[in-house]
């Protein structure tokens, strides 16, 4: 089941090694089980680099804190790849830390798609804001947004017309100075 999950599974024990890895561990790392267990990390990933690795790992080892964090790992291949870690200590039967287990999803393509998103977001938005056409977004029959020029035609500020109804502008933020009951 461990094999199916779309995530790498893993266990180490108290010094860092690895005692179980799962087929897609072993597939990051380019070599079968057998060479994964007994192995740490220093084996697989340029941790002079991605030492944020090591540094959850013994505070789950150490400590007992559970961490549920973004992981930065630089593959030997000089890859950067961004992970969503899970990690939780394992308890021997007399309750001491044993161990821990981690699971972690690799995020890199989804952050690759956030950030292109905000970028062109970003853009979108200084295009709406500098645009020389006045621009008003309604929804549900109340301002939204608006961008500078709409706040030259309607003479008032954007924290003064957001929230608004066309209807409920006075005349003084209408482009002709009467009330208009139209937007």
């Amino acid at each position: 089941i461990l094999d199916l999950v779309g995530a790498y599974v893993y266990t180490k024990d108290l010094a860092g090694r690895y005692t179980y890895a799962n087929k897609m561990v072993c597939e990051l790392f380019g070599c079968p089980l057998e060479q994964v267990i007994g192995a740490t990390d220093e084996e697989f990933f340029d941790l002079s680099i991605s030492n944020e690795l090591r540094i959850n790992d013994r505070r789950v080892l150490d400590q007992g804190e559970q961490i549920e964090a973004e992981e930065t790992n630089v593959t030997m291949t000089g890859e950067t790849r961004v992970y969503w870690s899970v990690k939780l200590p394992l308890h021997g039967p007399d309750g001491s830390i044993a161990g821990m287990c981690g699971i972690s999803t690799d995020v890199t393509e989804h952050k690759k798609i956030d950030q292109a998103m905000h970028e062109s977001e970003e853009k979108h938005r200084i295009l709406f804001m500098d645009s020389p056409d006045a621009y008003l977004i309604i929804r549900d029959s109340v301002f939204v947004d608006c961008n500078r020029a709409s706040e030259v035609m309607l003479r008032g500020d954007r924290t003064q017309i957001i929230g608004r109804t066309p209807d409920s502008l006075s005349p003084e933020f209408q482009p002709d100075g009467k009330k208009s009951s139209q937007a």
